[in-house]
């Protein structure tokens, strides 16, 4: 069992940047191009390893779980579809129109933006609740508002 933990986890995963990438340079490292929208600028040579380009350092989790699954059971087989695609074969079956649904439905939910818009979701959803409590049990439901939640999905572990 691979026991090796992987720090620098991709929410734009490995097997669709590399169809993305340009020529490499003297240190051979892939490099992909960037449009920065808030700069409104190109990053041009941007690594594509180690770098936080599309990448941060434990995104999904330090246990390697949900990395590993993600890894497994959602890209490996979308690569082996996308592959086929890149190369001009366009013959694809039942499965592999499957396995591009779930890649996809995957990409929605693996960005930044989008663990923080599930983490508002959770927060005000807790803040409710405890305004609900408060209510029913004779205190201020703007005391609710005093606090600060902080459920953050993006660093939720398994352990």
């Amino acid at each position: 069992m691979d026991n090796q933990i992987t720090k620098d986890q991709h929410y734009v995963p490995n097997c669709l940047l590399k169809h993305f990438r340009c020529d490499k340079k003297k240190d051979n490292k892939p490099k992909i191009n960037v449009f920065d929208i808030k700069k409104s600028e190109v990053r041009y040579n941007q690594p594509t390893r180690g770098s936080g380009t599309f990448s941060q350092n434990y995104f999904y989790d330090k246990d390697n779980l949900t990395e590993k699954f993600i890894s497994n059971e959602i890209e490996t087989p979308a690569s082996v579809v996308i592959n086929k695609i890149v190369s001009g074969n366009f013959n694809i079956i039942n499965e592999d129109i499957l396995v591009l649904h779930r890649f996809i439905s995957s990409l929605y939910w693996r960005t930044p933006e989008a663990s923080e818009r599930v983490s508002r979701f959770i927060n005000s959803i807790l803040e409710s609740v405890i305004r609900k409590g408060l209510s029913l049990n004779g205190f201020d439901p703007e005391e609710a508002s005093a606090g600060k939640f902080d459920f953050d999905i993006q660093h939720f572990s398994s352990k």
